[in-house]
């Protein structure tokens, strides 16, 4: 998912993560940049990913060549999302969304079974909200 997606411009997020240069995993390919030479070092991006997960492969792929992705706030804009290519909403979309995810899961899975560096363990995945994992929330439990 997308970390603070749908929080104000002046919300600075969980830690302030939202207001800090920082280190990350993968950042979103409708406001990423790099340089042309990185790019091709990498063969671009990854063409059987036509709509899904092609710049995360590609970030994935620049950390393993030894590159950082850097997630800055310096650099703003709006994002309106799938407004260009539209949602997977039909029969034929939502199965090349399923066959490129496989792709993207297959190509990473020793990676993506690791977990991710940059992030806490404790969170869960589901949420793009840095939210106490399901599996962690009985601990909070202020009833018992």
């Amino acid at each position: 998912g997308h970390s603070h997606k749908g929080r104000s411009s002046g919300d600075d997020g969980y830690y302030h993560r939202a207001s800090l240069i920082q280190n990350v995993s993968a950042v979103t390919g409708a406001l990423m940049m790099f340089d042309r030479d990185v790019f091709e070092i990498l063969d671009g991006f990854d063409t059987s990913l036509a709509t899904a997960c092609n710049d995360v492969d590609f970030c994935l792929r620049a950390r393993e060549a030894g590159y950082l992705n850097v997630y800055t706030p310096n650099a703003q804009a709006y994002h309106l999302e799938s407004a260009t290519r539209g949602y997977e909403d039909t029969p034929e979309k939502l199965s090349r969304f399923q066959t490129e995810v496989t792709h993207f899961q297959q190509r990473h899975e020793l990676l993506l079974s690791k977990g991710d560096p940059y992030y806490n363990i404790n969170l869960s995945l589901d949420s793009e909200q840095f939210e106490i994992a399901p599996s962690l929330k009985h601990l909070f439990d202020n009833n018992k």
